[in-house]
């Protein structure tokens, strides 16, 4: 039950993400920048909680090689491709491809972490990527062939990243990592946007502060509680109901308009979350 909560928790705070980091940048922050302050906000929450609750990650290699590799494919490169992408082809088509990333982390799953492979799972991927497809109405705005490229290159990086999270799972605790990416990203990313920063507005710093807690903090935490006790293909089934649930929350936080083929689109992926992780 506590495994599902985690993963619940994670795709609300994943939900939030776009609607915060867009209300940041509308009031005068740049992307790379706000991302930037994310992850300066997390560590500024994350290293004093978990050195005081549970002092510092064992010294391995191992697991600071596999933290370090979900970090850069993760909130590091697989973000950043992400961005590429909405801006060529458009938030909805970018979504349904970079979520095909389910596929690659069973993939991954299965071939390289030793996963019992379930036909279920293939199932449960392909209906709750139709119900984003259909609720983002995905593949029908913008297209060009770099746009599809940087959605498909999502996939594999997040799909990766998920994977070497598993990993470092079975060697640090959910906090050492959220702790280790946090500081590892912040060094450089703030280092790369460091200018962006110093212009940075309050409305943009307390809207990007906002966005870091909630889905660097919260949500990432549920996120690795969920890969580590439910496994990597569960959880990527399960966080397909983020492009579905986002523009709820873009509603609710940006006035954003909910169009009807949402709610379809919410039931399909809501189905083939059920069928996937139920088998």
């Amino acid at each position: 039950m506590l495994p599902l909560v985690a993963a619940a928790v994670a795709v609300v705070c994943f939900s939030l993400n776009a609607p915060l980091m867009g209300l940041a940048m509308r009031k005068g922050g740049r992307p790379g920048a706000i991302v930037a302050l994310r992850n300066f906000t997390a560590g500024i929450v994350l290293v004093p909680t978990t050195l005081f609750l549970l002092g510092p990650p064992p010294m391995m290699w191992e697991a600071v090689a596999f933290a370090l590799f979900a970090s850069l494919f993760g909130p590091g490169i697989g973000d950043i491709l992400y961005n590429f992408s909405i801006q060529r082809v458009g938030a909805a088509t970018a979504a349904t491809l970079a979520y095909m990333y389910i596929f690659v982390a069973y993939s991954l799953d299965v071939l390289v972490l030793g996963a019992e492979p379930r036909g279920a799972a293939v199932i449960g991927g392909i209906l709750a990527l139709m119900g984003i497809a259909l609720s983002s109405n995905g593949f029908r705005g913008r297209w060009n062939a770099w746009g599809a490229a940087y959605g498909a290159l999502t996939a594999v990086s997040w799909g990766v990243a998920t994977a070497a999270l598993k990993a470092a799972t079975d060697l640090w605790t959910p906090e050492h990592i959220a702790m280790f990416r946090s500081v590892f990203l912040s060094v450089v990313l703030g280092a790369a946007y460091w200018r962006d920063l110093k212009w940075a507005g309050p409305g943009a710093v307390t809207w990007g502060s906002i966005s870091g807690f909630t889905g660097l903090v919260l949500g990432a935490l549920g996120f690795i509680y969920s890969v580590r006790d439910l496994g990597v293909t569960a959880t990527a089934l399960i966080t397909a109901a983020v492009p579905v649930l986002t523009p709820l929350m873009a509603r609710a936080i940006l006035g954003d308009p909910i169009r009807r083929g949402q709610a379809v689109g919410a039931l399909l992926t809501g189905t083939g979350i059920a069928v996937g992780i139920a088998a």
